[in-house]
């Protein structure tokens, strides 16, 4: 198993490496405890979805999906509800 290089960064805060190592990380099980654990190419942590290349385009597109979604169905109930009501569930957060 490789691991990542770290270093002090700057601010002297360790900084870990991992570009050097992500072409020889396991794609085929790995035994655990023995377990058979089988390694995930993308994954969602604190809201961000971070793929095997570590780029943002699984992010983006998981993102743009969702909003498409929700603009889906407010635009199907915009004739029922009064345009204050709209307006507050498009700035809503949740």
């Amino acid at each position: 198993m490789v691991t990542p290089s770290a270093e002090l960064g700057q601010d002297r805060v360790p900084v870990v490496r991992l570009s050097s190592c992500l072409h020889q990380l396991p794609v085929s099980p790995v035994v655990i405890g023995g377990n058979s654990v089988h390694p995930a190419s993308v994954v969602r942590d604190l809201g961000v979805w971070i793929d095997r290349g570590l780029s943002l385009s699984t992010h983006v597109t998981k993102v743009v999906a969702g909003c498409f979604a929700v603009l889906r169905r407010l635009n199907s109930i915009r004739r029922s509800v009064s345009r204050e009501s709209l307006t507050g569930l498009v700035v809503s957060r949740s």
